[in-house]
């Protein structure tokens, strides 16, 4: 589902990744990572990559804000 957001080049879609976001699995959370780096302008991204870097605990989604950003 994240992969077809991050491909839809749809903003309303913003919403449904941001929720997974906070999602108990790893591979989720980063595959909503990689879906908003598409859809997000780069300042909104940054700025939300910023917060979540602060956050998030599993190395392999802090490594998808990294790549992203």
């Amino acid at each position: 589902m994240l992969i077809a957001i991050g491909n839809s080049d749809d903003a309303t879609l913003i919403d449904d990744a941001t929720r997974l976001l906070g999602d108990e699995n790893p591979l989720v959370r980063g595959a909503a990572v990689w879906a908003l780096a598409q859809l997000q302008s780069d300042e909104a991204f940054a700025e939300l990559s910023a917060t979540a870097m602060d956050t998030e605990e599993d190395e392999s989604v802090r490594a998808e804000w990294s790549r992203a950003v």
